[in-house]
């Protein structure tokens, strides 16, 4: 499974009770620092994979814009 935009995990919550046995691999895309940091407090089993990363069309380098 891959949740792109994990931000604090919402999703990811979700899948997981809904996978209780750990039966699915699930992929989480966050870049933004800090929302990462606080969704990596909050998540750790061992069939999830947390990227501090984003995912688009081509490879490269873009600002993150966001509003506080």
């Amino acid at each position: 499974m891959f949740d792109v935009g994990a931000n604090l995990g919402q999703f990811l919550g979700a899948t997981l009770a809904a996978f209780p046995d750990g039966r699915c691999d699930i992929h989480c895309f966050e870049p933004a620092v800090g929302t990462f940091r606080r969704l990596s407090e909050r998540h750790g089993a061992a069939n999830v994979r947390l990227n501090n990363v984003a995912v688009g069309k081509e490879r490269g380098e873009a600002t993150l814009w966001y509003d506080h």
